[in-house]
């Protein structure tokens, strides 16, 4: 049986992050700052018509830590539409990705706010929702995550994603 579910895979390339705190940002910061930009994903359940956004980062965390995000930790990522599914395709997906990009959650990600302007995004067909849902509230469980792309067992926002994708069988 086919998978029916979808992922909507959200990309902000373009903002200005606090530096990590670690070894590299010698290397790759200026002034204490990435120009790193940011990753999401929205999980939609085909068969309630729901959607769930999920990110992972530092927010309000320490520099070192993480957490990942949802309507159930950040209500502000609450999604008010649903999506309509026609012929196999989000038939409103302009519509969902202009509510995340006026979602004030998702414009206080960076520390320059012009530089939320462009958000890109890729929608992964065939996902098994209740797999990579499971999968990524599993991770949130865990609470705080240790933050960095060298470290093993720690997360960054396209780290989370990737794993979180792999998960949907799509």
């Amino acid at each position: 049986v086919k998978n029916k579910d979808f992922i909507i895979v959200l990309s902000w390339p373009n903002g200005i992050v606090n530096g990590a705190g670690s070894w590299y940002d010698f290397f790759f910061s200026k002034n204490g700052t990435y120009k790193f930009g940011h990753t999401a994903l929205i999980l939609i359940d085909s068969g309630t018509g729901k959607l769930y956004y999920m990110d992972y980062g530092r927010f309000e965390a320490s520099s070192s830590h993480g957490r990942i995000r949802d309507e159930e930790t950040d209500s502000a990522l609450s999604l008010k539409i649903n999506p309509v599914i026609a012929d196999g395709r989000i038939a409103n997906l302009k519509d969902i990705l202009l509510e995340i990009s006026r979602n004030e959650s998702t414009q206080d990600l960076f520390l320059q706010k012009e530089n939320v302007e462009k958000m890109y995004a890729k929608v992964i067909r065939n996902a098994n929702f209740k797999l990579t849902y499971d999968y990524a509230k599993a991770i949130q469980k865990k609470g705080l995550i240790p933050y960095g792309p060298f470290l093993k067992g720690g997360l960054t926002c396209g780290r989370f994603v990737y794993k979180t994708v792999r998960s949907s069988q799509a």
